[in-house]
């Protein structure tokens, strides 16, 4: 486990950090290590978090008793019936199944892997019809490089276009990006403040 801890590993530095808080494995209490490795373990997952494409998704699901078949229905990617005709009317090009399919491929979702080309092809298509969650997920990948090479320039373009439409998404992604410099975007706050401000109106 050290030395999976000093190679950066995540789980190796909690399972450290926990063992050193309450004295399990014949280890004994030791505040200041268990900081040390809890601090490791934190650092370790913030990289991993921030690398674009990791990002985590927690599906939610509601908890009750229930047959399995019933359970685990719509929640098996490509070989769900219920999930084909999703793709079915996509590929036929329906816009809005464009979008929903490829927010399942972007985040791995309902059983689907990680897909970020497939998802970025079905989101700009759908972009191309003004869609506005399809605006604001490609604008999101360009930004980050995620299934393709950093586009800053079109994932303004995208946020623009939506945020015509009175998309707080939009506006809150413009704001971030100009806020932070993303894809080597010029800092610029006072810009990014006016976004943020706008987008909270809409919210409001």
């Amino acid at each position: 486990l050290h030395q999976a801890a000093a190679a950066g590993n995540a789980n190796a530095a909690m399972s450290l950090a926990y063992k050193y808080k309450n004295g399990y494995g014949g280890v004994k209490v030791d505040p200041e290590s268990s900081s040390y490795y809890a601090k490791i373990s934190a650092d370790a997952a913030d990289v991993y978090y921030h690398t674009p494409g990791n990002q985590p998704y927690h599906e939610q699901h509601r908890l009750r008793v229930g047959h399995e078949a019933d359970i685990k229905r719509g929640e098996k990617g490509e070989d769900d019936g219920e999930l084909q005709y999703i793709i079915m009317m996509a590929e036929k090009g329906d816009v809005d199944f464009m979008a929903s399919y490829a927010g399942m491929l972007y985040w791995g979702a309902r059983g689907f892997e990680r897909d970020h080309p497939k998802a970025l092809e079905l989101w700009n298509k759908a972009a191309a019809h003004d869609h506005v969650g399809a605006l604001c997920g490609a604008a999101s990948m360009y930004v980050r490089g995620e299934g393709t090479e950093v586009d800053v320039t079109k994932a303004v373009e995208y946020y623009e276009r939506a945020a015509a439409m009175d998309s707080a998404t939009a506006l809150n992604g413009l704001g971030y990006a100009y806020f932070f410099g993303q894809g080597g975007l010029s800092v610029d706050k006072s810009k990014a403040f006016t976004y943020f401000m706008r987008a909270a109106d809409l919210e409001n």
